[in-house]
C-alpha cells in the first residue's frame, strides 16, 4: 500500500543523531589529535637530537683521551725501536676499559658492531658500554665508550611534554565535545521551546527546528501533534457550541410545551411528547374558551435546534393569538400563516393539526 503525504513527510530524513554527532565529534578530535601529535613530534624530535648530541659529546670525551694515550704509545715504542729511549714511567696512563663482570655481549650490522658492558674511568669504577669494531676476527682499538647515565638522561625533559600534551589534548577534547555538544543540543532546546509554546495554548505555534534525522523527524511529529491538538479543539468548541444549542433548544422546546391538561366532560384528554435525538420546535398546546370548548393543537416545525426552537416559538404565538379570539378557525390559521411567513426564511415551514372539542 502506498503511503500518504502525512506518512511520509515523518520519515527519517539526512543523518541520524548518533551518526551526525560521530562524524562531528570524530573531524573535530581528528583536528585535535593532529595538532597534538605535530607539536609532541616536534618536541620529541628535539629531545632525541639534544639526547643523541650529548651523546657524542660524552663519547669523544672519553674516546679522545685513549686516542692521545694510542698515539702517546705508539710514538714511545717508535722512539724507543729507533733511538732506544725509554718511556716516561711517571706519566699517569688512563685506565683501560675492561669489560664488566658478567658482561652483557650485543652484536650489530651482522656483526661488525659488538656492544659489551664495560667499566672505565678511574679505577673502573665507571659503567658504560664500550662500542668495538670488529675487522678480521680481532676488535679495533680503542673502543667507542658511553657512559651508562646517558640512557637515565634519555628521557629527560620528554615527561613534562607528554603530561602537557595530555592535558592539551584533554581539555581541546573536552571543549570539543562542549561546541559539538551545543551544535547538537540547540536543535533539542528549540523544541523544548516550542513544546511549550504549544503547552501554553498557542496551538497555532509551528516547530522553528531546521535540521536532519531525528530531530526533523521529532519537529514534525510536534508539528503534527499541535495541528491535530488545534483541530481537535476546534471541534471541542464546535462541540460545545452545539450542545449549547440543544440545551438552549430543549429549554424552549419544555417552554413551549403545555403544563397542565385541561378537563372535557365526557373526555379523556392526555398528551404525550416523544423527542427526537436532537431537540426543536414541535409542540402541542392547549387552547381553553370561555363557553367550555377546549381546542387542540400539535405543530411540527422543519429543522432542529435553535432555529426550529425559535420558529416553533413564534409559530406559537401566532397561533394562540389567532385562535384564542374563537372566530373561524381556517381564516384564523391564514392570518397567521401570514404573519409566520413574513419571519421564516425560504424552505423553512410549519405544519399543524388543530382540534376544537
Amino acid at each position: 500500500m502506498a503511503r500518504t503525504k502525512k506518512e511520509s513527510d515523518l520519515s527519517l530524513s539526512g543523518p541520524s543523531l548518533a551518526s551526525g554527532f560521530a562524524i562531528k565529534m570524530t573531524i573535530a578530535l581528528a583536528a585535535v589529535m593532529i595538532a597534538a601529535g605535530a607539536f609532541l613530534y616536534s618536541r620529541v624530535v628535539g629531545a632525541a637530537q639534544g639526547v643523541q648530541e650529548k651523546t657524542f659529546v660524552e663519547a669523544t670525551k672519553l674516546q679522545g683521551p685513549l686516542l692521545v694515550q694510542l698515539r702517546d704509545d705508539n710514538a714511545a715504542e717508535i722512539a724507543l725501536k729507533l733511538f732506544g729511549q725509554k718511556p716516561d714511567p711517571n706519566k699517569p696512563r688512563i685506565w683501560n676499559p675492561v669489560p664488566a663482570p658478567n658482561a652483557t655481549v650485543e652484536t650489530f650490522a651482522n656483526g661488525e658492531v659488538r656492544r659489551i658492558d664495560a667499566l672505565f674511568g678511574p679505577g673502573n669504577q665507571t659503567h658504560g658500554h664500550m662500542y668495538l669494531y670488529r675487522q678480521g676476527g680481532e676488535d679495533v682499538m680503542p673502543p667507542l665508550l658511553v657512559p651508562a647515565s646517558l640512557k637515565d638522561t634519555a628521557g629527560e625533559g620528554l615527561l613534562p611534554i607528554i603530561l602537557g600534551v595530555t592535558l592539551f589534548v584533554i581539555l581541546a577534547g573536552a571543549f570539543v565535545a562542549y561546541l559539538v555538544g551545543s551544535a547538537v543540543s540547540r536543535p533539542l532546546e528549540l523544541i523544548v521551546g516550542d513544546i511549550a509554546q504549544i503547552s501554553r495554548g498557542d496551538l497555532r505555534h509551528r516547530t522553528r527546528v531546521r535540521a536532519g534525522g531525528e530531530i526533523m523527524l521529532l519537529a514534525k511529529s510536534i508539528d503534527r501533534m499541535a495541528g491535530n491538538l488545534e483541530s481537535a479543539q476546534a471541534a471541542q468548541l464546535e462541540l460545545s457550541v452545539r450542545e449549547r444549542e440543544i440545551g438552549l433548544a430543549g429549554e424552549v422546546r419544555e417552554a413551549l410545551l403545555p403544563q397542565t391538561t385541561p378537563k372535557v366532560q365526557g373526555y379523556d384528554l392526555g398528551s404525550l411528547h416523544v423527542d427526537s435525538p436532537t431537540p426543536g420546535g414541535d409542540f402541542h398546546e392547549f387552547l381553553e374558551f370561555a363557553d367550555g370548548r377546549v381546542g387542540l393543537l400539535v405543530c411540527d416545525v422543519s429543522g432542529r435546534g435553535i432555529p426550529g426552537a425559535m420558529i416553533g416559538a413564534i409559530a406559537r404565538s401566532y397561533l394562540r393569538v389567532e385562535l384564542s379570539r374563537g372566530g373561524d378557525v381556517a381564516a384564523a390559521l391564514v392570518r397567521a400563516n401570514a404573519e409566520l411567513a413574513r419571519d421564516v426564511r425560504r424552505g423553512m415551514y410549519v405544519t399543524a393539526m388543530y382540534v376544537l372539542v
